[in-house]
């Protein structure tokens, strides 16, 4: 190679190698050591074309790479391409000027771009900290969570917080809320039976939806389900009641009450097995189809992706119920709670730590004395938004929406625990307390890498009140706090004195109000196996989740100390017990009733000659239900109709009973 060539590859060599210099230094970089554990911190001079925060990172425009630019064939980048052109060196030289001019125009109007753009972002913060009051008003706080998606608005800089010792410089934030049971319904509960305190809950209009959608679902099944054998139950389905549902939770109650091997048993003839009370309130196979029908919600109706459809109207029902009795003090908790399930779904859970290895999660946020004020349930991962914040921030955000800016205390596990929420919580006058992960990100390393002898405590606070505590028990116990510091309290332990963090104690309290709340639904549970996973839900929120919540409030207003399976015990009695005293035309009448007042008689001739089409199957083929072969020929009619119309005994049931 001749020395102009050599001269044209060293160019070449050294202006690849300075594009590649400022390539790395334009590169956005991680602070989570966990995801890049070769990270060097770069020159603090640079530091405006970083992002700290890894899931809302800033692109930062790369400079053009001199080594892919062609100079001779367009179609043949890089210096191979500049011996194939027939320009002399100077040009070659001065092209390369040009271009080298050009990339550094546009590196130093990039960093003007980026200065001006951090310091209008900054004053924006600064001009925002105290101009909105979350929480004020119902208004404010859904502009926020609509536009949660701007990292501007939610996301703090982790890495610019100051830690030192902890002085208890917390927020003090005005306590503007009441608590406890709502006047209204404590004056009208007061005096009353337990029944009606589960009333309270699970009122009539749920109990009206599920009548509604059940009789539609029965419907849909019996009219477009070709497959169905003639000796099925399913052809004397007769629409159910307001009464009988009520009765079929009072079974399932007393099933969970009393357990037998098998649904069957219940209604068993056998001597040792024998009893009258499933009997007495409805007929075997009247139970099993009005199980088989039981739905909550339109199935034709289903918005397309929606995999809570089925579940989701009661659950929004019984949750305004649960928010309108009563109002949580000044400390709530969420936390999750696992509702057994081992059939196939997509969105089952798998938890080693939980009672219930598998099954459905569902998220609740609970009050200090057990009860459940709001309710989640997690469907699986979904499609993927715009939303820097961490799920389970969003959860916390999602279920507390209307506890925010009130000076409230949230108590969560380490799951949900981290700077980031507890910066937001602050942000909405909430204050935030819970055990730690020590690999969260903003961490201060002085305290996740100190070492502690048992019984020892290290702490550090940052500018905004939030505290870390550190405390050696049997293992290393880190909780965050925004209204605690070091500070220890003594208390008893098997008989023996210690000292433990007031903080811990605090956590401690609060969060065992889930566990209390689930331990209290799974006495005389009525969960059984065999049914669709929507079905546990509701039997799970309707006798487990509502009994509960009825049994805390019972006890607040009539000042008793009874057990929850004798109260439950009384609200199953009378649930079996249960009477419509709506006016008789509106409720469905029994089929020895009908018979008295309408007969189903057959025509005493050929019935090849005098077969006729049935009113309600030819009604069903003009409503396009049904192809007109499918119209079912008859020689049976009611007597006592006008006309005497023609029926099957299908549509003779179906028709008498409305």
């Amino acid at each position: 190679m001749n020395s102009r060539g050599k001269r044209i590859v060293k160019l070449a060599l050294e202006q690849k190698q300075h594009s590649g210099d400022e390539d790395s230094l334009s590169e956005p970089y991680s602070a989570d050591s966990d995801v890049d554990p070769g990270f060097v911190l770069p020159d603090s001079s640079n530091s405006d074309n970083y992002s700290t925060d890894s899931d809302c990172e800033i692109p930062v425009k790369k400079t053009k790479n001199i080594s892919s630019l062609s100079v001779g064939n367009e179609n043949m980048p890089g210096p191979s391409n500049i011996f194939r052109g027939k320009r002399t060196t100077k040009e070659i030289e001065s092209k390369y000027q040009d271009i080298t001019s050009e990339s550094e125009e546009d590196i130093e109007r990039e960093q003007v771009k980026d200065s001006s753009a951090v310091f209008m972002t900054q004053n924006t913060r600064n001009a925002n900290a105290g101009s909105t009051h979350f929480g004020d008003d119902n208004i404010a706080h859904e502009e926020w969570i609509e536009t949660e998606n701007d990292a501007d608005q939610t996301l703090h800089d982790l890495t610019q917080s100051v830690w030192g010792p902890p002085v208890g410089n917390h927020l003090q934030f005005e306590e503007n809320f009441e608590s406890g049971i709502k006047q209204e319904w404590q004056a009208a509960l007061m005096g009353h039976h337990p029944i009606d305190y589960y009333f309270a809950f699970v009122d009539f209009d749920i109990i009206d939806a599920i009548v509604d959608q059940t009789n539609i679902y029965a419907t849909q099944f019996v009219m477009c389900n070709n497959n169905i054998s003639n000796k099925s139950r399913v052809h004397n389905w007769e629409p159910t009641t307001r009464a009988e549902i009520i009765h079929l939770i009072g079974l399932l109650s007393y099933m969970g009450m009393v357990r037998m091997n098998s649904l069957r048993d219940y209604w068993s003839q056998k001597w040792l097995l024998k009893s009258d009370v499933a009997r007495n309130v409805m007929s075997r196979n009247r139970f099993e189809i009005l199980l088989k029908m039981l739905h909550f919600s339109d199935n034709e109706q289903c918005p397309e992706g929606d995999r809570l459809y089925k579940i989701q109207p009661l659950i929004d029902m019984l949750t305004k119920n649960y928010q309108t009795v009563y109002t949580p003090g000044k400390t709530f908790c969420i936390d999750e709670t696992m509702v057994p399930f081992q059939g196939r779904l997509v969105f089952k859970q798998y938890n080693p730590q939980k009672t219930h290895k598998y099954g459905i999660k569902v998220f609740k946020l609970c009050c200090n004395n057990g009860y459940t004020w709001n309710i989640s349930i997690y469907a699986g991962k979904e499609k993927t938004t715009d939303n820097p914040l961490a799920v389970s921030t969003q959860i916390v955000l999602k279920l507390a929406k209307d506890l925010l800016g009130s000076g409230r205390l949230c108590i969560t596990d380490n799951w949900y625990t981290s700077l980031q929420l507890a910066h937001i919580l602050l942000d909405h006058k909430t204050h935030c307390l819970g055990t730690l992960r020590a690999n969260r990100k903003g961490n201060p390393p002085e305290v996740i890498k100190k070492k502690l002898k048992k019984g020892e405590v290290f702490s550090q606070e940052n500018e905004r009140g939030i505290c870390l505590v550190k405390w050696r028990d049997k293992r290393d116990v880190l909780v965050l706090s925004t209204c605690h510091t070091d500070q220890m309290v003594e208390i008893q332990r098997r008989g023996k004195s210690i000292q433990k963090p007031t903080a811990i104690v605090h956590y401690n309290s609060g969060k065992s109000s889930i566990d209390l709340s689930d331990q209290m639904a799974s006495y005389s549970s009525a969960l059984r196996k065999s049914i669709r996973w929507y079905k546990k839900l509701a039997i799970e929120v309707l006798l487990g989740t509502s009994m509960v919540n009825a049994h805390i409030i019972y006890k607040d207003i009539e000042q008793s100390n009874i057990p929850i399976n004798d109260f439950r015990l009384l609200v199953t009695e009378d649930l079996l017990k249960f009477e419509d005293k709506r006016d008789v035309a509106q409720t469905r009448q029994p089929r020895h009733q009908i018979l008295k007042t309408h007969q189903f008689t057959r025509l005493d001739c050929k019935a090849r000659e005098n077969r006729r089409y049935c009113k309600g199957c030819y009604q069903k083929k003009v409503d396009g239900i049904i192809e007109k072969n499918k119209v079912k020929k008859v020689t049976t009619y009611c007597q006592q109709c006008d006309g005497n119309p023609r029926y099957c005994l299908e549509c003779f049931n179906l028709y008498h009973n409305k």
